[in-house]
């Protein structure tokens, strides 16, 4: 079971995220994202794939990261993977996942520092 992080800024309080980092999501049958919320993943995918054989399935399944402008300190959702990474707040590509943003200088008031904080929560 993962733990639970909260990812912010020890300056201003600028949350970036909670979580362990993102989900899993299945593409449906015309390729909308379908999230698959923990511990239900292989419920939905199951459900969501049907009998789609193993190759199909491996390009269906996907892991939507949180993430974070480093220019205008938007939250954001993308698959690093597979998606464009530009912010939709100010357009700069300047994009990184939370958890590698941690002990970066807060983008939002660039004074303090993103940190990791164990909320002791288990999901």
């Amino acid at each position: 079971m993962p733990q639970i992080y909260r990812f912010e800024c020890n300056h201003c309080g600028l949350r970036l995220a909670t979580g362990w980092g993102g989900f899993m999501y299945v593409l449906d049958a015309i390729g909308q994202r379908v999230v698959c919320p923990h511990p239900l993943e292989p419920f939905i995918m199951a459900d969501v794939l049907g009998d789609a054989k193993p190759r199909e399935r491996k390009k269906r399944i996907g892991f939507m990261s949180h993430c974070a402008c480093r220019s205008c300190a938007a939250k954001l959702l993308f698959d690093v993977q597979r998606d464009e990474l530009i912010c939709h707040n100010c357009e700069s590509t300047n994009i990184a996942e939370v958890r590698q943003m941690v002990g970066e200088t807060c983008p939002k008031c660039g004074e303090g520092k993103i940190k990791c904080i164990d909320t002791g929560m288990i999901s």
